[in-house]
């Protein structure tokens, strides 16, 4: 349900109000839940006030509150190798440590079968999930502890003064204030073993001045100076999973028991070194940043007849981080004074930014551009993982490393034309770009975490990427358009090394088209039916970095020696590329000869095409770390479980909307 109000409440003052409620079902079964569920509520405010003929001034305000059951995550694959005892007529796994291990004894204990090839208690159902939850017994059935939520807040609260000081001459002030809360709690694997916080809160305060010139008919400039900043951090939280026993996995079934002090049980054999304990608790930590920009910018338009037009713009930046991480005593950290280590830094950054574009106006239906430009992201930092100190009980705390900045140089060019008295347009635009010390997400060891790793952002080094884009649009009739566009993109890696592999994470969109036919059907007693058809087909996607495969470490030479690849090629059995997908959209939208309402029956995902917009392949370190190391142990041979996140099934609705003026 969604309404607008816009009125005058006098000669010089207006007022404009939106409001919204939104509810959306999820598409995923999990227990009660139902994943990819949202309620959205907007609600926002806008007064004006126009002071004299010169001046005036705008008041907003906006609040959102959302709330949602976690992502649409459907498992698909689940393959543990190799399977216990070691025949392939036998489905069953016998593995040792992780969640795959400590799962497969929870079920065993529970009398229930162990865990097998492609389980299909795991991967049933396009949009089913497993309603196991392992946090409060070893009995899977469900229970709240397990389930997945999400809510967030926004407010925000600005103002605009618009100022015409003369002919030549404007200013414009934006002043604005915001606040951002969000809190959740996930499970990665979906496995009933996870109790994951994600919590965030943001305050923003930020001011910008704008000044318009004239000079003469040839030239506009845009200057001005901003500021910006943001106090932000994660409150105290920390990860709290199961952990098992690894009494199922012994020499009679192919393996030997772990005995780890996690998987201590008295009851069954297994002595335990100190109370038996069912949940580990890692990671408890909070996190404060604050960050403050400058930026005094200048911008100028220059018109050179009616042929050519230049664009010069700059913007020199200064930009300050200070970041402070506190790290509490917990399953996998003792710190060596008290109950907790801080670590701090703070840095400071300085860039000048430029772009330059040329247009050429061959003719008043054709015209051509060239760009160039340079964009600026500050650094921020990494938190390396605590080291243990030989011979002592307690751990330390290196002091946060330093990503540096991230530059971005862009090299386009592009041609903008229309045919035929306007009822054809053609665009295409090839670009180039290469980022200096590219920042992202990146696996780093890290022997304090169960998986041997953890997710971290980092320098991944130069990337050069390049592609192309082409839109079209073709006025067949009078009544009936057709629309199109596609794109490619491409890029290589100086250094896959410190990438973990040789794919981008995210990477960029690529080999993507879409189609779109519209047809009006107007009549002179009822009104006008518009009808659209739309297909898009998306390209494959690679989701992680992607590790080395021995045939790849042949042609690289960043490691010394083989001992030295062995972590990044850990990560094979996380590579994953989402197959490619297509998808087809219906809407049919009548509006009467009188524009007083409108409304719109609509059919997405007309084909009901079952499908993943993104996906996660775990690899071993989720499943099997902690067993016995190379090939004597089970946990040797890599082990992958793919998760997808599934798109929305095929979806009809009717809306309506009434315009009272």
């Amino acid at each position: 349900l969604q309404g607008m109000i816009n009125v005058p409440l006098g000669d010089n003052l207006s007022l404009r109000a939106q409001a919204a409620s939104l509810e959306q079902d999820g598409i995923v079964t999990r227990g009660p839940q139902s994943l990819g569920n949202n309620d959205d509520a907007v609600a926002r405010v806008q007064l004006k006030w126009d002071a004299s003929v010169t001046l005036s001034l705008t008041f907003g305000a906006m609040h959102s509150d959302s709330k949602s059951d976690g992502s649409p995550t459907d498992m698909t694959f689940f393959n543990m190798a190799p399977i216990c005892p070691l025949d392939p007529n036998v489905q069953t796994y016998c593995l040792q440590g992780n969640y795959a291990d400590w799962v497969l004894d929870f079920l065993v204990n529970s009398g229930l079968p162990r865990l097998s090839q492609d389980d299909p208690r795991l991967t049933a159902g396009d949009y089913t999930m497993p309603d196991w939850c392992f946090l409060d017994d070893q009995n899977p059935d469900w229970d709240d502890m397990c389930r997945q939520w999400n809510k967030s807040q926004y407010t925000q609260v600005d103002a605009n003064i618009e100022w015409q000081i003369s002919d030549n001459l404007s200013l414009l002030s934006t002043t604005g204030v915001s606040q951002f809360e969000s809190s959740g709690v996930s499970d990665w694997q979906l496995m009933g073993m996870e109790f994951r916080p994600s919590g965030v809160n943001s305050d923003v305060i930020y001011q910008e001045f704008q000044f318009n010139f004239s000079i003469g008919e040839r030239v506009d400039l845009v200057t001005g100076l901003s500021y910006f900043n943001e106090e932000s951090g994660t409150p105290r939280e920390s990860l709290i999973n199961a952990i098992g026993s690894s009494n199922y996995a012994n020499n009679a079934t192919g393996g030997a028991a772990n005995g780890n002090q996690w998987g201590c049980n008295d009851t069954l054999g297994v002595p335990c070194a100190q109370p038996a304990r069912r949940l580990r608790r890692t990671g408890d930590s909070q996190t404060t940043q604050e960050a403050t920009a400058y930026g005094l910018f200048a911008n100028a338009a220059i018109h050179f007849g009616r042929l050519v037009d230049l664009t010069l713009g700059v913007r020199e930046s200064y930009d300050e981080k200070e970041f402070r991480n506190e790290l509490f005593a917990s399953d996998n950290f003792v710190p060596q004074f008290g109950g907790s280590t801080t670590v701090s830094a703070k840095d400071d950054w300085e860039a000048t930014d430029y772009r330059a574009t040329v247009d050429f106006n061959i003719t008043d239906d054709v015209m051509l551009y060239l760009t160039s430009s340079k964009a600026f992201r500050s650094g921020t930092f990494s938190v390396p993982a605590a080291v243990a100190v030989p011979g002592q009980p307690y751990q330390i705390r290196p002091q946060p490393a330093l990503v540096p900045p991230e530059e971005l140089y862009n090299d386009e060019i592009g041609i903008r034309t229309e045919w035929l008295d306007g009822r054809l347009r053609f665009n295409a635009t090839y670009y180039e770009m290469e980022f200096t010390n590219r920042q992202g997400a990146s696996a780093v060891v890290d022997p304090t975490s169960s998986t041997g790793f953890r997710i971290d952002l980092v320098n991944q080094g130069d990337v050069d990427l390049w592609g192309n884009e082409f839109e079209a649009s073709f006025a067949v009739t009078d009544s009936f358009t057709v629309e199109g566009a596609t794109g490619r993109a491409n890029y290589t890696m100086a250094n896959p090394c410190i990438n973990n592999g040789p794919y981008l994470f995210p990477p960029p969109m690529d080999r993507e088209y879409n189609i779109t036919g519209r047809y009006n059907w107007t009549t002179e007693r009822s009104g006008a039916f518009d009808f659209t058809l739309n297909y898009t087909k998306t390209g494959p996607m690679q989701t992680h970095p992607g590790g080395f495969t021995p045939e790849e470490l042949t042609q690289i030479t960043c490691f010394a020696t083989p001992a030295a690849a062995v972590f990044p090629s850990t990560f094979i059995d996380s590579r994953y590329e989402v197959p490619s997908y297509n998808l087809a959209n219906f809407s049919m939208r009548f509006t009467p000869m009188n524009d007083k309402w409108t409304t719109t029956f609509f059919v997405n995902n007309l084909t009901d095409e079952v499908y993943a917009n993104n996906a996660q392949s775990f690899g071993r370190g989720f499943w099997t770390v902690g067993g016995p190391a190379g090939a004597v142990g089970l946990s040797a041979p890599p082990g992958q479980a793919i998760a997808d996140y599934r798109g929305r099934p095929r979806e009809y609705g009717l809306t309506f909307q009434f315009n009272f003026q």
